[in-house]
């Protein structure tokens, strides 16, 4: 009778921990359901390790410092990356609500670019390392990799196009568009060369000589006097430099480029010195590992051609209304209330996966799952043979 009790006494508590939406059992091979979409484990690991390099980031982490000791908006850093990325999981139901409410499905055209960022992604390429290696150890499949990923963003571009694009229940007016993209947008042509020079051998990079250095210089500045004068524009800059220096360049460095600058990703000596360029002006700039000749035009010259392009008028809508987007999306998850969470799932995958140490030496440190790998194992992972 006393072990009758007991049980019960377990069962009770154990519905009332559920009683908001998790699920009791040891299949830990789906980590949340909602409607008719269940979401394999390996898409919460991938979820759980990008929240808790958050974490770590808002902690400003060392290696020398302890994760399992630090908060993080009022909440010890576990149980921020655990409600974080229960979170995350919550986006993804609602992107997918979203895009059932407003009818939309996606393409043959976004499933081959879901497909194909995927696959670059996970296999990486000759000059950037893949993530599949590192997210295999933590039992994620590139399947949950995709979902999680490529899928999501793709879903949530299109929700997000619907809402504020022409014909959107919260459309942008065109004259607001063009205002903001006059305002934010730079476009100029350059010609980037580098200054450092590799070594086939040895697949390293050396510095060019001075002498060296002071000859491009010398060639970019005579370029940019004929593009100045109108004899030759800076395509046929691109063009004149590969065929003079075809043994080392095999394609024009030209580049044709209008962008927000502040969010472009160049280098800040870069934008700095497009920004206090004046239209028309045509430099070589020096920003320490190459020279590069810019022409800037006027802005709004290019107007009405670039908010043609599909691309153009995405960062525009993203530049205006992208913040409020995700704001309404993570509001929506928070309050979230259709999901179901596989608590035999929630409760082997921890953020213990990722847990390193403190050192107190500088040398050690952990390593990013998201982008790097890390040293530290766990039970719960090494029990699964398959990735999730």
């Amino acid at each position: 009778m006393k072990s009758k009790k007991i049980f019960a006494a377990l069962m009770a508590g154990a519905v009332a921990l559920c009683s908001s939406g998790c699920t009791i059992g040891g299949d830990k091979s789906w980590c949340a359901k909602s409607g008719d979409t269940k979401l394999p484990a390996g898409v919460y690991i991938y979820e759980l390790s990008n929240a808790y390099n958050q974490a770590k980031t808002k902690a400003g982490y060392t290696a020398s410092m302890d994760m399992k000791t630090q908060t993080i908006d009022g909440k010890d850093a576990f149980t921020w990356t655990k409600d974080t990325a229960k979170n995350s999981i919550n986006q993804i139901f609602v992107i997918d609500d979203m895009m059932k409410d407003l009818n939309l499905t996606l393409s043959d055209d976004d499933n081959k670019i879901i497909d194909t960022k995927t696959a670059s992604d996970w296999n990486g390429s000759s000059s950037n390392v893949g993530l599949g290696s590192t997210l295999e150890k933590y039992n994620i499949a590139k399947s949950s990799f995709q979902i999680a990923s490529a899928e999501y963003y793709v879903k949530y571009e299109k929700v997000f196009e619907a809402i504020y694009g022409q014909g959107g229940s919260k459309e942008i007016s065109a004259d607001d568009q063009k205002a903001y993209f006059e305002k934010n947008f730079t476009s100029f042509e350059m010609v980037p060369v580098s200054l450092y020079s590799m070594d086939s051998s040895t697949g390293s990079y050396n510095v060019m000589k001075d002498d060296d250095k002071a000859k491009i210089k010398a060639e970019l500045e005579g370029y940019a006097n004929e593009v100045k004068s109108g004899k030759k524009s800076m395509s046929d800059v691109g063009t004149d430099y590969m065929n003079a220096h075809s043994d080392t360049v095999t394609a024009s460095p030209y580049q044709d480029v209008t962008t927000d600058l502040k969010i472009s990703g160049y280098p800040t000596d870069l934008v700095t010195s497009i920004q206090n360029m004046n239209s028309g002006d045509v430099q070589v700039l020096d920003i320490g590992f190459a020279y590069i000749l810019v022409s800037k035009r006027d802005i709004k010259t290019q107007t009405d051609t670039e908010l043609q392009k599909e691309q153009t008028k995405l960062s525009v809508l993203n530049g205006l209304k992208g913040d409020e987007f995700q704001q309404d999306i993570e509001q929506k998850a928070e309050n979230y209330t259709n999901a179901t969470f596989n608590t035999a799932c929630i409760n082997a995958y921890t953020p213990d996966l990722f847990y390193t140490a403190p050192s107190s030496s500088a040398a050690a440190s952990s390593q990013d799952t998201s982008s790097e790998g890390t040293s530290s194992t766990s039970d719960a992972v090494s029990s699964t043979s398959s990735a999730a």
